[in-house]
C-alpha cells in the first residue's frame, strides 16, 4: 500500500510545478467540496490521471499504459551481480516472467519482467549466466519519502546486452559534482535516449492542490508541459522514436517509454517538480534476439 501511494504521488508530481497562483473570486466548490478554478483551461489532476493528456503525436499516457512493460531486480549492484538461471518462473496473476537461480539466500534471486511476451523466455535460458547492474542517484523527496532515479542493465556474462532501463531520467545540468548522475550511463555506452520535441507536440496545463499529507489545500499549482516521445538509439541499429505508453519492436529490440514530460516556455518557473528539473522520462529496452 505504501508503494502504491508513493507511485500515485510521483505520477501526480510528474505533471505539477512549484509555482503557485493566487485564487480569486471565480473559485467555486465542486461536488467533492474541493476548490476548483474556472479562470483558466488547465486540466484538473484527477481528470488528467484518469484520461491522460496531450495529442496523438505527443500523448501523456493514462495510468493503465504505465505498466505495459517493466523489469527490475533486487539483486542488481553497481559492480554487477552474477545470476545463473536454473528456472523460469511464471506468475500469471501478475503477468510476470522471472528468470531466477540459487544465490545463497533463503529465496532465489531473479529478475522480474512484467508485461512481456512469455514466449520470449524459453527453457534454453536455463544454465545461462546473467550479470545484473544498477546505478542509482538521488531524485528528490516526496512527502518525506526518498525517491531515486536509476539505470538497470542486464548482460550475458560474455557482455552481450540483454536489457536496459532508465527511470526518473532528468536533466542533470546544474547539479553539484558530488550528486549521483545516472544518464548517460557508463553501464551501457551503446545506448542513447533523449526526448524528441516535435513541432506537432500539443502543450497543456495541469493543476492541482496539495498539502503535506497529499490532500487538497491552499492555492492551485500549475505546470505548462508537453509530453514528447523519446528517441532511442542502440549502436548499430536504426534509431526509434517511442511515444508515451507505446511499445515498438525493431531490429531485434523491444522499446517502451512512459512518463516523458517537459516544461514549455510558457512555464514561468521552468521546472516540473520542486527540485528544479526541466524534463523527465522512463524507458525500457529488451534485446529479444539475445534471449534466444
Amino acid at each position: 500500500m505504501k508503494v502504491a501511494i508513493l507511485i500515485f504521488i510521483l505520477f501526480l508530481l510528474s505533471c505539477n510545478s512549484s509555482e503557485k497562483k493566487s485564487n480569486d473570486n471565480k473559485n467555486l466548490l465542486d461536488e467533492d467540496n474541493e476548490l476548483v478554478d474556472d479562470s483558466d483551461n488547465c486540466i484538473k489532476f484527477t481528470d488528467f490521471y484518469a484520461n491522460g493528456a496531450g495529442n496523438e503525436s505527443c500523448p501523456c499516457q493514462n495510468d493503465v499504459d504505465r505498466i505495459k512493460r517493466e523489469f527490475s531486480s533486487g539483486s542488481a549492484t553497481a559492480e554487477g551481480f552474477v545470476l545463473k538461471i536454473d528456472e523460469i518462473m511464471i506468475r500469471e496473476e501478475d503477468n510476470e516472467v522471472i528468470p531466477r537461480g540459487e544465490c545463497g539466500k533463503e529465496n532465489k534471486c531473479g529478475i522480474t519482467f512484467r508485461g512481456y511476451d512469455r514466449s520470449l523466455f524459453k527453457d534454453s535460458l536455463i544454465g545461462k549466466e546473467w550479470v545484473l547492474y544498477l546505478i542509482e542517484g538521488f531524485y528528490g523527496s516526496v512527502y518525506g519519502e526518498y525517491v531515486s532515479r536509476d539505470v538497470q542493465v542486464i548482460r550475458h556474462k560474455d557482455g552481450t546486452l540483454i536489457a536496459a532501463s532508465g527511470t526518473g531520467i532528468v536533466n542533470e545540468d546544474g547539479e553539484h559534482e558530488w550528486d549521483d548522475k545516472v544518464w548517460p550511463s557508463k553501464l551501457v555506452p551503446e545506448i542513447k535516449a533523449e526526448q524528441k520535441v516535435l513541432s506537432t507536440c500539443e502543450s497543456f496545463c495541469v493543476k492541482f492542490q496539495s498539502g503535506e499529507d497529499g490532500k487538497p489545500l491552499g492555492d492551485w499549482q500549475y505546470d505548462h508541459i508537453i509530453a514528447p516521445p523519446v528517441e532511442i538509439t542502440v549502436e548499430g541499429k536504426t534509431p526509434v522514436i517511442v511515444k508515451n505508453g507505446e511499445v515498438i519492436r525493431s531490429e531485434g529490440y523491444e522499446y517502451f517509454v512512459r512518463d516523458s514530460i517537459r516544461v514549455t516556455e510558457e512555464d514561468s518557473d521552468g521546472y516540473i517538480l520542486s527540485y528544479g528539473k526541466k524534463y523527465k522520462f522512463d524507458f525500457f529496452i529488451v534485446n529479444t534476439e539475445a534471449l534466444k
